[in-house]
Formats: structure tokens, C-alpha cells, sequence
């Protein structure tokens, strides 16, 4: 498990950052989803890979990958395009995102 860890960041160490790809393993793409709640609803969301985030089909944040692992905090998310489903951010969530 370690010697897993170990080379990947050995790897990403010996990378340059200007030429660094973000990759993200499919198979975890298929399970993760949205965890915004709005109004006391779960967003569940289906997530859609963009490079170097992933994107809420239902309501529309951007999540970023740092590091090849996936930043799913609402709070660290940005606002996107207008949301694509049935959830509608709320004023609270829509300033959080605003601000980053």
C-alpha cells in the first residue's frame, strides 16, 4: 500500500508542473457525485470529467483536482454555467462559490 503512495509521489515530484497532466481513474469517475445540498436535498449529481475539475451536471459547480484527487467541498467549488438539472443553488451557495 505504501510503495503505491510512495510512487506517486515520487512521480509527481519528478514531474514538471507546467507540462503536468490531470488524469483521473474512470472506474472512480462511475461512483463519485455531486454532495451539494439544496434546500435539504441532496444534489447526487452525475460528475463529468473537464481536465482539471469536474463539472455537476444537475447544478452546474466546478470542483477542482488537485494532485489527481478530486476536491468534492462545496466550498471550495466555483460557480459554473447555469446549472444543467432540477437544482437551483441557493443565495448561500451561490455567494460561497462566488468568492473563491
Amino acid at each position: 500500500m505504501y510503495y503505491g503512495l510512495l510512487r506517486k509521489a515520487a512521480a509527481v515530484l519528478n514531474s514538471p508542473l507546467g507540462n503536468r497532466t490531470v488524469s483521473i481513474n474512470p472506474s472512480l469517475l462511475e461512483i463519485l457525485c455531486c454532495p451539494a445540498v439544496y434546500d435539504g436535498d441532496a444534489c447526487h449529481g452525475n460528475l463529468v470529467y473537464l481536465g482539471d475539475s469536474l463539472r455537476c451536471e444537475s447544478c452546474g459547480l466546478i470542483y477542482p483536482i488537485e494532485d489527481d484527487i478530486p476536491v468534492l467541498l462545496v466550498d471550495h467549488a466555483k460557480k459554473g454555467d447555469p446549472p444543467l438539472g432540477e437544482h437551483q443553488p441557493t443565495t448561500e451557495q451561490k455567494n460561497s462559490g462566488e468568492n473563491k
